[in-house]
């Protein structure tokens, strides 16, 4: 019998509490709910493996779920450096928010400035202008070349309305050693058992931010 079919009125037909039948019959209760809940089954494989980073950054995910973090943040958590108190909201960014503690604030750099902008787009203009005056828009391979990189560094630069796109400073190698503990994990936890990386693959979205979803 499980727990959830208890009913008013069947108190008698229990085993009494101090007998070993009842804790044989509460550890069976134990052991099937834990087999009926993936989560509760990744928490318990996660214990022998807490002193990972993967297994904290994990368990920390599962605590704040549905919270986008970075991975300054959760590393910085892990830590000590910071405590996140309180959820972020969601769908806002972490790092982003006008609540958000200045300790777990990316700061934004340009990928550009406005002089090598300007520059770009003056050599652009010029091999675009030779192109359109050339018969069947025929310039050199070079050329040609060159054309095709400046382009695509102006769509790498701005975003569509103009704006010089950004980039944070410091989280690239956060985010690559993170991503790889979480990988490293995942390796050791299909060895424990192998459906959970198929919950874990559901649940964890590690792009571009972390988040566990409930």
């Amino acid at each position: 019998m499980y727990f959830s079919d208890f009913k008013p009125g069947m108190a008698r037909s229990i085993s009494h509490p101090h007998s070993h039948d009842f804790w044989k019959q509460c550890f069976s209760d134990y052991q099937n709910l834990i087999l009926s809940s993936p989560l509760l089954r990744l928490k318990r494989a996660l214990i022998p493996l807490r002193g990972t980073l993967g297994a904290q950054a994990l368990q920390l995910l599962i605590h704040h779920a549905d919270t986008p973090l970075s991975a300054q943040d959760i590393l910085q958590t892990l830590t000590g450096i910071h405590q996140i108190s309180q959820p972020l909201p969601h769908p806002q960014l972490a790092g982003t928010s006008p609540h958000t503690p200045p300790l777990l604030c990316e700061t934004a750099i340009p990928v550009s400035d406005a002089r090598c902008l300007i520059q770009v787009r003056q050599r652009l203009k010029t091999l675009q202008t030779k192109k359109d005056n050339t018969p069947r828009g025929r310039i050199s391979t070079e050329e040609q070349k060159e054309l095709d990189a400046l382009q695509k560094y102006l769509s790498d630069s701005l975003h569509p309305d103009g704006r010089v796109r950004s980039f944070t400073d410091n989280t690239q190698r956060a985010r690559v050693a993170l991503s790889s503990a979480l990988r490293r994990l995942r390796q050791k936890l299909r060895q424990i058992d192998p459906t959970l990386d198929g919950y874990i693959e559901e649940h964890l979205i590690m792009a571009p931010q972390f988040v566990w979803l409930s």
